[in-house]
Formats: structure tokens, C-alpha cells, sequence
């Protein structure tokens, strides 16, 4: 879930700054609402995107880097608030697909084809 993964996110960057750690008592801010925060970035992160193939795209995805300044913003500030995505939007983790039972594979010997000569055909001798 998105929300035990920025927990993580900011657990690791408390740890490495004691400035960010005293941002994280503010009591406006909340882990959900930054989940819808970060969720919101990455959606126009898609839209507003140079190319016609990522406009397009149907999943998104951001790297560690990027998100852990979307936190560290979102934490900064006192103003920021998340905007709702479209209706058409979706902000869900895809289902894992079930691990299928391993297949048996029979390995079959591979039939040798005997040359036969075509007696439809036959070949002519010059001499």
C-alpha cells in the first residue's frame, strides 16, 4: 500500500535529517493526505508530459528521489493541499497476478523424415 511505502520513505530521511524529523509533528499534516499529495504530483507529472506516449500512458510510476521530495515538500509547507484527481483516474496498486501451478513439459522425440525419392518426379539422364 502507498501509504506503508512513504511511511518508509520518511522513516529512512528522519533518520537522516533532524530538521525533517521536527517537520513531522505539525498537526495539519496527515500520511493519507499525503499519499493523495504525491498521488496528485505523479498524475501531472503524466499530464503535463513532453511526449504524446506518456500523455497516454495508464500507469505511472516515480522513483524514490522524486517522491521523497514531494514528502519533504508536502511537510515544508503549510499551504499545500491535494488536488482530486479525475473521475477517470485511478490511484489503485494493480492486483497480483496469482502464481499459476508450473507445467509439465513432455519432451517427445522428434520424428527423422526418411528421404524418399517422388515418383511423380523423376530425373532424366542426358546420356
Amino acid at each position: 500500500m502507498l501509504t506503508d511505502y512513504l511511511k518508509k520513505l520518511i522513516d529512512r530521511q528522519a533518520e537522516k535529517d533532524s530538521d525533517f524529523k521536527s517537520l513531522l509533528s505539525k498537526p495539519n499534516k496527515s500520511l493519507k493526505e499525503l499519499a493523495e499529495y504525491v498521488t496528485g504530483e505523479a498524475f501531472k507529472a503524466v499530464k503535463d508530459a513532453p511526449t504524446d506516449e506518456a500523455r497516454g500512458c495508464r500507469t505511472c510510476y516515480q522513483d524514490d528521489e522524486t517522491m521523497l521530495n514531494h514528502i519533504i515538500h508536502y511537510y515544508q509547507e503549510d499551504d499545500v493541499k491535494p488536488e482530486p484527481l479525475p473521475e477517470n483516474v485511478s490511484a489503485e496498486r494493480p492486483s497480483e497476478p496469482k502464481p499459476s501451478e508450473p507445467k509439465t513439459v513432455v519432451m517427445k522425440p522428434k520424428r527423422v523424415k526418411k528421404e524418399t525419392k517422388n515418383p511423380k518426379y523423376q530425373e532424366l539422364s542426358l546420356f
